[in-house]
């Protein structure tokens, strides 16, 4: 669609969220979002960029006064993390369950499967997920009512999950080539990490949400829950589709304990996202690329895209992928 005919669209959206936003979080958020928002076909542009600034800030200045007590109190709490007993979890979550997923998102599966070594894996979906964890009333209601949609849901019960649990919470989408180390497991925080100069993000890539691991009790994500709580009992609704990046951008900036743990991370996974465009190429290449890329265990898959099992006549990597681990059912060649 070209932006001329997308911005009566834009026009339309904006003027409802900003009538939203200024029932529910007042008129300085409404504003910023509404600019946010209607610059966004162009996410290049100095006005876009700008407004995301403005939008920044004018959440964190929310934030930081909604949740000014949590924030005390967690500033005061000693450190609570312990170390699982047995093996750590991996947690995966697919809303719909396991046997609605497609192919891409079950080979993702099944990779995690095959690398988390004795490690569980448990894949959480609407039926099960209140197995691990007791959401508050509050939160499924305002979920049955769609204030918060299923992507927010889903930062809830991961925040929820590695709290009482620890682990690693790994998205669907994520394909792991190589086994899991151990260290991602043994520290108290852990998750993707890059030295990239760009704003346009809250998280500045010095975390990334679809990868979170760390001790049960860690300050970080019982912080998580507490305040998703908080807001939700509060509001109802999430402020921001990117909320849990604010609040762990919360936590980091007012924590002085999440602050030097997410410091001390190394950069790490430097090829995360440079996988789902070689799975449409010839298998060899594709596998000769995974194989050098030795600091790299976990790819983030755009899974929506199509994925082809043959070019000009020769197996694409997806199409290994989906003859040997989907098809025959056996299982993903572990790498060192």
């Amino acid at each position: 669609m070209k932006i001329k005919n997308l911005v009566p669209v834009k026009i339309k959206h904006t003027i409802k969220d900003f009538i939203r936003d200024t029932a529910v979080f007042g008129i300085n958020v409404a504003i910023y979002h509404a600019g946010y928002n209607y610059f966004s076909y162009s996410i290049k542009s100095k006005q876009f960029l700008a407004w995301n600034e403005r939008r920044k800030k004018s959440i964190m200045d929310f934030l930081e006064k909604e949740l000014h007590d949590l924030v005390l109190e967690y500033q005061k709490k000693s450190d609570q993390s312990v170390i699982t007993e047995g093996k750590a979890p991996v947690w995966v979550f697919w809303w719909q369950g396991e046997n609605t997923m497609p192919p891409i998102i079950q080979l993702c599966l099944e990779s995690k499967k095959t690398n988390a070594g004795e490690h569980p894996v448990y894949v959480l979906d609407e039926h099960n997920y209140q197995d691990y964890i007791s959401l508050p009333e509050y939160i499924l209601e305002a979920f049955m009512q769609k204030k918060i949609s299923i992507v927010n849901l889903s930062d809830i019960i991961r925040s929820a999950l590695l709290a009482q649990y620890g682990g690693i919470w790994l998205d669907a989408s994520i394909f792991c080539y190589r086994q899991i180390p151990e260290s991602c497991f043994e520290r108290d925080i852990y998750t993707i990490k890059h030295n990239i100069k760009d704003k346009k993000f809250i998280s500045e890539y010095r975390w990334a949400t679809f990868l979170l691991g760390g001790k049960a009790g860690n300050k970080l994500y019982c912080f998580l829950r507490d305040a998703f709580y908080i807001l939700v009992k509060k509001y109802g609704t999430f402020i921001d589709y990117f909320m849990l990046d604010y609040l762990i951008n919360l936590a980091y900036t007012e924590i002085p304990d999440v602050h030097q743990e997410i410091e001390n991370l190394e950069v790490n996974q430097p090829d995360c996202d440079e996988l789902t465009d070689k799975l449409n190429e010839n298998y060899k290449l594709t596998d000769a690329w995974l194989k050098e890329n030795r600091d790299t265990c976990f790819y983030k898959i755009k899974w929506k895209q199509t994925f082809l099992e043959s070019q000009d006549g020769e197996l694409t990597y997806f199409g290994m992928l989906k003859r040997d681990l989907y098809d025959r059912n056996t299982e993903v060649p572990k790498h060192s």
